[in-house]
């Protein structure tokens, strides 16, 4: 959408991943494994969680994935999402 250092698409797509990331690990509780570079963020979730654990992790997740499809909306030039069942 704009330049490095000024892409509001980027930066909108970031806050809303490192946000749910960070609400799994420090508000949930949840240890997840992940690994953060630039432009590329994996999150892997514990197989086994309590139902508190799911619920939360359901939260954020769904959330995030919402923040990034209304994103996909305004920004269709700049932002596709491919959803893949794993």
């Amino acid at each position: 959408y704009g330049e490095a250092g000024s892409d509001i698409v980027c930066a909108s797509v970031t806050t809303a991943a490192l946000t749910a990331l960070n609400g799994l690990t420090e508000v949930v509780g949840v240890q997840v494994g992940y690994e953060v570079s630039d432009g590329y963020l994996e999150c892997i979730l514990p197989e086994e969680l309590d139902e508190s654990g799911r619920f939360g992790a359901k939260v954020l997740l769904d959330s995030m994935v919402l923040t990034f499809r209304n994103l996909e909306e305004q920004y269709r030039d700049y932002i596709s999402i491919t959803e893949l069942e794993v």
